[in-house]
């Protein structure tokens, strides 16, 4: 028999590196029907039954109001999993028994796995988990996601669980009601079960979950309220319990909130036993004390933002890049070349994989090194809890100019790819704040330029490696920031939503954990250069190759691309990047960032330190640094421009979206290089 079962927990409680120990890389991502959030799913492996996962969006409650939380909320209501496995930080158990608690009222078989057990040791904690489990009803099973301990315990009490399961809800079935006091107390567990007993009926016909529909119904729940369908008589009697309660207590809402943190104190009080006084600083407190200073913050930053681009394209990085690129345009191409000369193949076959294929995704390749060790560093930064910081520091910065802190994740993923930066702009509930922030998120410098500003940094600013690119990355955030104050003084005026968020405890990331995330990005970057980049090189290397009458041409600028190139090139003229060559590039660009450097790369026939040459040929410093600003501020690639009509779902906004990034660039550009043409006549 196969059985169902989904994960659920707090952000930042370490849920996906639990998921993927759990499936290591037997695993399925994609999107939620209906909705661009996340669906990962994936099976269990060591498990003695057939039984597969799936990693729920990080929540902090089942109230309906982000995406995530809907999601979440839909498919343990709707879908019924077999099992519900609810990972709780244990450094942080007050707040996550919270959703666990909210759980629990569903009547879903599940088991708690109190992760981070290690962490909490290290700072003196204990825990009584026999006396907690007892507490709460519920199986626990204490384990460490980062170090794999407990994983297989893990597995095991969920089997053990969902085979002897009942239907019934673990807090009815198991909790002692007596010492501590139940869950609710008073004139609210006196409502809870005057409800039950007014929607029990309602609850069966809708198959919807007895205790968990009486509780929503107190809190105002609509979604639940629609889904009862209520007569008129049953509407008004629950009218009049909910009156009598908030006549006793505070509102609706806070008094089913109440009851929950009140049973929750109390079953930690028992089961948690500190080993220091409260007040204590721990490590992460006495960190935060100099990351997040308000005159340390920022600084810190960009210094830790500068070493990492200095060791990527500075001290490392480009020595790396050389040795591919050297390999692939040297010893590769000259041995394919060589075997195919040999074996007496066209003229054109030779040329369509020597001088399209291997000189388009070499030029792209060379680059991987940088590109693996910047992930490499991201990663680092983001699973020991900087990056977290990094948002919170930037959040005052940011409402300076108009633009809410919730805004900062989504532009801090947009370094790595605009796709998932324009779709996690979900969370965001304020529709002003959403579509600033996806207008917005296309300046961010994404891993996909990355090859573009090694290149010409490479050719033109190798004695000045590490500042050029800390720039090129700071002109983005900068045209955003400006873009921000105008934009939200014009077309997108109104207040934004607060930002609240966790910080979540410093963490030393695991060497697993690393080399799964660098892993994954090293999958997509070859995938797509074995699809869309080797697709688009060989149409690029075609065009290059025939003319309008499909003929062989000697010279490339008699070709189809060579004349569409010619005839678009004077509109980049005035941005110092006239040739038809640098034209047809930026233009190949939009169907992925990388493109232009496979395209420059089969236009001028070599790749790596070959190439570089070639453009110092065509380029001067300031029309180079134009060119990379252009790369970064223009119009996306065309999956990211997918993404933005998809979230802003409005034709009009999408085309007002790319529109105004397309001026922006021209614009931007067009002011760096004259700046760049004046300090090289003063200088």
């Amino acid at each position: 028999m196969s059985y169902r079962y989904a994960l659920a927990g707090n952000p930042n409680c370490g849920k996906t590196t639990l998921f993927n120990a759990v499936t290591g890389s037997n695993q399925y991502v994609g999107n939620w029907p209906g909705v661009t959030v996340e669906k990962k799913e994936g099976k269990v492996i060591g498990s003695e039954t057939d039984a597969s996962i799936v990693d729920l969006p990080g929540i902090y409650s089942l109230s309906p109001y982000s995406m995530e939380e809907i999601v979440t909320r839909n498919y343990l209501i709707d879908e019924k999993p077999d099992l519900i496995i609810n990972i709780v930080d244990a450094t942080n158990l007050e707040r996550n028994l919270y959703l666990s608690l909210q759980i629990a009222e569903l009547g879903r078989p599940m088991v708690i796995a109190l992760n981070m057990v290690d962490m909490l040791e290290k700072r003196g904690d204990t825990i009584d988990y026999p006396l907690l489990s007892a507490l709460l009803g519920i199986t626990i099973v204490p384990i460490s996601a980062s170090r794999g301990t407990g994983i297989h315990k893990l597995i095991h009490a969920a089997e053990h669980e969902v085979i002897h399961a009942t239907s019934n809800t673990h807090l009815d079935r198991h909790c002692n009601l007596g010492d501590p006091p139940d869950l609710y107390t008073g004139a609210v567990r006196q409502a809870v079960k005057l409800i039950e007993d007014l929607i029990r009926d309602n609850c069966k016909e809708h198959d919807l979950p007895l205790r968990w529909s009486a509780v929503k119904l107190i809190e105002g729940d609509a979604p639940t309220l629609e889904k009862l369908n209520l007569s008129d008589t049953q509407l008004s009697c629950l009218e009049s319990i909910v009156r009598e309660l908030e006549t006793d207590h505070i509102d609706r809402e806070m008094v089913i909130a109440d009851q929950k943190y009140r049973f929750i104190c109390s079953v930690t009080q028992k089961a948690v036993k500190k080993g220091h006084e409260d007040g204590h600083l721990t490590v992460s407190d006495r960190v935060d004390q100099i990351v997040t200073n308000r005159y340390l913050a920022i600084p810190l930053f960009f210094a830790i933002m500068g070493l990492v681009f200095y060791i990527t394209f500075g001290a490392l990085g480009p020595r790396l890049s050389d040795l591919v690129g050297g390999f692939i345009n040297g010893t590769l191409a000259d041995a394919v070349r060589g075997l195919l000369t040999g074996i007496g193949a066209a003229d054109w076959a030779t040329g369509l994989v020597c001088d399209g294929i291997i000189a388009g995704l070499g030029a792209v390749l060379a680059f991987l090194p940088q590109i693996l060790l910047l992930f490499f560093f991201l990663s680092i930064l983001e699973d020991s809890g900087y990056m977290a910081r990094a948002a919170f520091i930037m959040d005052r910065a940011l409402h300076v100019i108009g633009l809410s802190g919730k805004s900062f994740v989504p532009m801090l993923m947009g370094f790595g790819c605009s796709v998932p930066a324009v779709m996690s702009s979900r969370t965001l509930e304020n529709e002003k704040d959403r579509r600033l922030t996806i207008m917005l998120i296309p300046f961010m410098s994404c891993s996909a330029k990355m090859p573009i500003y090694s290149l010409f940094i490479a050719a033109f600013f190798s004695a000045s490696r590490g500042l050029a690119v800390c720039s090129i990355y700071l002109l983005g955030v900068v045209v955003a920031i400006l873009c921000a104050f105008l934009l939200q003084k014009t077309v997108l005026k109104g207040g934004h939503a607060p930002f609240v968020m966790e910080l979540p405890p410093y963490r030393l990331p695991t060497a697993k954990t690393l080399s799964l995330h660098v892993w994954e990005k090293l999958k997509d970057f070859l995938t797509k250069a074995g699809t869309v980049l080797l697709g688009a090189s060989v149409v690029v290397w075609a065009l290059q190759y025939f003319n309008f009458s499909f003929q062989h041409v000697q010279d490339s600028s008699q070709s189809i691309l060579g004349l569409i190139g010619t005839a678009i090139a004077p509109l980049f003229r005035p941005l110092g990047f006239g040739d038809w060559q640098s034209s047809v590039s930026l233009l190949s660009g939009l169907i992925a960032r990388e493109q232009v450097v496979s395209s420059l790369g089969i236009l001028y026939g070599t790749s790596g330190a070959g190439l570089a040459a070639a453009l110092q040929a065509v380029y001067t410093p300031a029309s180079a640094y134009a060119f990379m600003t252009f790369a970064l501020l223009f119009i996306p690639c065309i999956a990211a421009v997918t993404t933005i009509r998809r979230e802003m779902n409005s034709r009009k906004w999408t085309l007002i979206a790319l529109s105004f990034q397309a001026v922006v660039a021209y614009f931007v550009t067009f002011v760096v290089y004259q700046l760049g043409r004046l300090v090289m006549l003063v200088f």
